[in-house]
C-alpha cells in the first residue's frame, strides 16, 4: 500500500481509534494511554507522510529511526523513572504491577508520546505554510552569546542528569528535584531564544510550539484526571491546577517539546539529504 495515496483514509481510520481509547479514558479505563498516543501518532504522521516526517523515515530510514527510538527509550527511562519517580517524587503509576506495563511504558507511551510533539508541530506549521528551516550560522553577536550560554546550560543539566543521581543513591544529601527544575527552567528560556533566533521566522514557529503544547495538554492529560493511569504529587513549583492538571505539568510539557525538537534537530535533520532543514514544505 503506497502511504501518501491512502494518507487520509488511514489518518481517519486511526483518528477513530485514538478518539475510542479517549472515550475509555473517560469510562475510567485505566490503561487507556498507550493505544492513544500510538494511533495518535499515527494520524498524525501519516497526513505528514509526504512531508518525509516520523513514519517516511520509519518506512524509508529505518536503521535511522531505530536509533532515534532507542534514545526515546533512554531518555524516557531517565526522566521518567530516575528523575521523576525516585528523586522527585512528582508522579506515579498507582495501577501498575507487572513487567509488561513498565515495558509499555517506556517502549511505546514514552517514545510515541514524544513523537506526537513532533508531528502535531509539523502539522501545524503546514497548515500555516511554514517551513521548518534550521539556520546554523547567524552572523550576531549577541545570538553566538545565547548560543555559548545554551551550551554551557547543556553541559551543566548532562552532569547533573548522570552525576546527581549517583549522588543521590549514595545517600548524599543535596536538594536534587530543585536543582534540576530550576536548571531545566533555565534551559528552556535559552532553547526558545535559541530557536527563534535559528529557526526561519522563529518567532512563528515558537507560537506553533506553543499552540501544539496547550493541544497536547488537552489530548493527552485531560482524559487522564478521569482514568489516573498517572496521578501527580507536589513540585517545587507551580503546583495550582486547573481542570485537575497542576501548572508545573504544562510547563513540563513545554520542556518536553523542546527536547523532543532538540533531538531532531541533531539527531534526525539530516535523515533525508543531510541539509539543514527538517523535511517540512
Amino acid at each position: 500500500m503506497h502511504i501518501y495515496k491512502h494518507s487520509k483514509i488511514l489518518a481517519l481510520c486511526a483518528t477513530v481509534v485514538w478518539l475510542m481509547f479517549i472515550f475509555s479514558a473517560f469510562k475510567g479505563f485505566h490503561f487507556w494511554y498507550a493505544g492513544f498516543v500510538f494511533f495518535f501518532w499515527f494520524s498524525l504522521a501519516t497526513l505528514n507522510y509526504r512531508h518525509e516526517t516520523t513514519l517516511w523515515i520509519v518506512k524509508n530510514r529505518f536503521k535511522k529511526f531505530a536509533r532515534f527510538y532507542l534514545v526515546l527509550i533512554v531518555v524516557g527511562f531517565v526522566a521518567d523513572f530516575v528523575i521523576g519517580q525516585q528523586i522527585a517524587h512528582l508522579w506515579s503509576y498507582p495501577f501498575y504491577d507487572s513487567f509488561d506495563d513498565w515495558l509499555r511504558l517506556y517502549a511505546i507511551i514514552y517514545p510515541f508520546g514524544g513523537l506526537t510533539i513532533l508531528e502535531l508541530s509539523f502539522l501545524l506549521g503546514n497548515l500555516f505554510h511554514e517551513r521548518f528551516i534550521f539556520l546554523p550560522k547567524v552572523h550576531n553577536t549577541l545570538v553566538r552569546s545565547i548560543d555559548l550560554f545554551d551550551h554551557i546550560v547543556d553541559t551543566f543539566l548532562a552532569v547533573v542528569l548522570i552525576g546527581g543521581p549517583i549522588m543521590y543513591f549514595s545517600g548524599a544529601h543535596i536538594p536534587l528535584a530543585q536543582v534540576v527544575v530550576y536548571a531545566f527552567l533555565l534551559w528552556a528560556v535559552l532553547t526558545t531564544i535559541e530557536l527563534a533566533c535559528h529557526l526561519r521566522h522563529g518567532s512563528h514557529w515558537v507560537a506553533i510550539f506553543v499552540v501544539a503544547l496547550f493541544m497536547s495538554v488537552l489530548l493527552h492529560e485531560v482524559p487522564n484526571t478521569v482514568a489516573f493511569e498517572w496521578k501527580y504529587g507536589y513540585a517545587p513549583i507551580l503546583n495550582a491546577s486547573i481542570v485537575g492538571i497542576p501548572l508545573w505539568v504544562v510547563v513540563g510539557w513545554y520542556l518536553m517539546t523542546l527536547v523532543m525538537l532538540r533531538l531532531w534537530l541533531r539527531l534526525m535533520l539530516d535523515a533525508k539529504n543531510g541539509r539543514s532543514r527538517a523535511p517540512i514544505h
